[in-house]
């Protein structure tokens, strides 16, 4: 999905707090500009397939940006926590208005009728409920929607406002995940790179560099999506792996 230069966002972390709780330590900084709720990425059945034949890590956390699509990932993955980022406050808000209603609600039909779109700002006109039916969607059965669900009662899942390119606030998020036995399973970047790539500012690509590769692991999978991918007409996500000192400059324009 087309984000509104989410790497501006800012995240503050402390250790031996529960996943949640680190929300509490926003700054408040944002954009007032839509933010997508859906994915409109292309090739995500392949990723999804693609996650499916990687194996499952105790203690793994997903990291990521945007909205929904984290979801989808980390049902997949049956993740153990999760960390959800943006800076459009729209974005946040949708987020949020998420986490409220699914631990309120008995079952994915209920949170569908029940989810306040009309009161958030989203780009795009969409239909919650054909994500219902949608393979691969967190809400298409009752154990994607239960796994999600459980992470938000548990507090395992934090919706913050991440800075990319801030490599300390990356440092302490791997410090944190560290004393708590978790670690990076996967990581989802959207078309984020598309846009410091069109700044053309190689300062910040390479502080982005620098901050992921302090969560990164040697197992972590990384998804991401470009105009560069031409696989296909949109933005094409694939799934990089191996990527211990991963370069966002070059995956970009790999074959």
């Amino acid at each position: 999905m087309i984000l509104s230069f989410s790497y501006y966002c800012v995240v503050s972390i402390v250790c031996n707090y529960k996943i949640e709780d680190l929300s509490i330590l926003n700054s408040g900084y944002g954009v007032d500009t839509p933010g997508y709720l859906l994915s409109n990425e292309v090739g995500r059945d392949g990723t999804k397939k693609r996650l499916g034949e990687i194996p499952i890590c105790d203690g793994g956390v997903h990291i990521g940006f945007s909205c929904w699509e984290n979801l989808d990932i980390m049902a997949a993955r049956k993740s153990s926590a999760g960390i959800i980022g943006d800076i459009s406050q729209s974005a946040y808000h949708a987020m949020s208005e998420t986490a409220k209603t699914v631990c309120s609600v008995a079952d994915r039909f209920e949170f569908v009728k029940t989810f306040p779109l009309e009161k958030l700002k989203i780009k795009s006109e969409i239909d919650v409920t054909s994500e219902l039916d949608r393979e691969g969607s967190w809400l298409a059965n009752d154990d994607s929607f239960r796994t999600i669900q459980k992470l938000f009662k548990e507090r395992s899942v934090a919706i913050l406002q991440l800075d990319i390119r801030d490599g300390m606030k990356f440092g302490e998020i791997q410090k944190c995940l560290a004393s708590n036995g978790l670690k990076c399973d996967t990581l989802y970047l959207s078309n984020i790179f598309d846009w410091i790539n069109e700044s053309g500012s190689h300062s910040d690509m390479n502080k982005a560099r620098f901050a992921l590769n302090r969560v990164i692991r040697d197992d972590t999978a990384i998804i991401m999506a470009s105009e560069h991918f031409a696989e296909s007409s949109g933005l094409p996500q694939r799934v990089f792996l191996n990527c211990r000192l991963f370069d966002p400059k070059k995956a970009l324009f790999s074959s």
